[in-house]
Formats: structure tokens, C-alpha cells, sequence
């Protein structure tokens, strides 16, 4: 399953891309994360210890996104 290493947000009243890196650093101000495909809210991961690369993860599962992370069984 595809990761998403980008996302968009909004800065000046217009749309950017941003990668999960610079996300990151933006947490604690709590902007408004949104999927380059779908446009649902997402919120950036870091890399995990187990070696799961950085990455964005929706906050609401979206089936029809092709950047959904997978659910749970």
C-alpha cells in the first residue's frame, strides 16, 4: 500500500505542499494537514522504530483514497 510523503496545507490563503519532514515541525501549531488526493485531514507520523518510514496517515479511513493507510482486522 502507498504511503503519502506529502500533504497539502493552506499558507496565505493559497494551497502548498509540504513534505512529512516539514510537517513535523509544524505540529504544535496545528495546521489543517489535508491528503494531495482526497483532501481528508491527515496528521504526519515520524519514522518508527520498527522502521516504518515517515508518513501521513488519515484521520478518518477513507476507502477510496489510493493513499489510505490499512485498517485494522
Amino acid at each position: 500500500m502507498p504511503q503519502s510523503t506529502t500533504c497539502e496545507i493552506t499558507e496565505g490563503g493559497k494551497q502548498k505542499r509540504i513534505s512529512v519532514t516539514d510537517a513535523l515541525g509544524l505540529k504544535d501549531s496545528q495546521p489543517n494537514f489535508r491528503c494531495i488526493e482526497c483532501h481528508q485531514r491527515v496528521r504526519p507520523h515520524r519514522r518508527g522504530k520498527n522502521g516504518m518510514a515517515a508518513h501521513f496517515e488519515h484521520l478518518v479511513w477513507n476507502a477510496k483514497c489510493p493513499l489510505r493507510q490499512k485498517r485494522a482486522a
